[in-house]
């Protein structure tokens, strides 16, 4: 156990990094804009808003912008926008089925491999690769270069 969290852990540490977590400040600032203007719209127009949505929105602006540097409409669009749809497809699950995955995985490879347990949906799977695949792509053939995690 010990030497499997020393690797992880020099796999994982470079990623949360202060400098890393520094450079990352302005796109959460621009995150928190987006919903400072989402909550003031609403405000004028006297509607009620759903906090506990609306954090999660928040959530995934700042998930999505840090990790892939794509600006998605959490708080508008987040029926149709596929970003949204696929990343909720991950989670749908509960917590209980990633216990359940670390668990077999721990315990008994083999048996893993036997169950097929998947936690992740494969068509949602193959959204992400093609969407990371492309967004790589797209900044190399455009010599982009973006201050988030990809």
């Amino acid at each position: 156990m010990g030497d499997e969290w020393k690797t992880m852990r020099s796999i994982i540490s470079p990623t949360f990094s202060s400098g890393k977590m520094r450079s990352m400040h302005p796109i959460i600032i621009d995150c928190v804009h987006r919903l400072d203007n989402y909550l003031e719209t609403k405000a004028m127009t006297g509607e009620d808003v759903e906090m506990k949505k609306t954090m999660g929105s928040l959530t995934m602006d700042v998930i999505f912008s840090c990790a892939f540097g794509t600006k998605i409409d959490t708080y508008n669009d987040h029926k149709t926008n596929e970003f949204i749809v696929n990343a909720k497809q991950v989670f749908c699950g509960g917590v209980w089925r990633l216990w359940v995955f670390m668990a077999l995985v721990k315990i008994s490879p083999k048996l893993f491999e036997w169950t097929g347990l998947q936690i992740i949906d494969p068509s949602v799977q193959k959204f992400f690769i093609t969407a990371i695949t492309s967004i790589v792509s797209r900044r190399k053939s455009e010599k982009v270069r973006q201050r988030d995690y990809l």
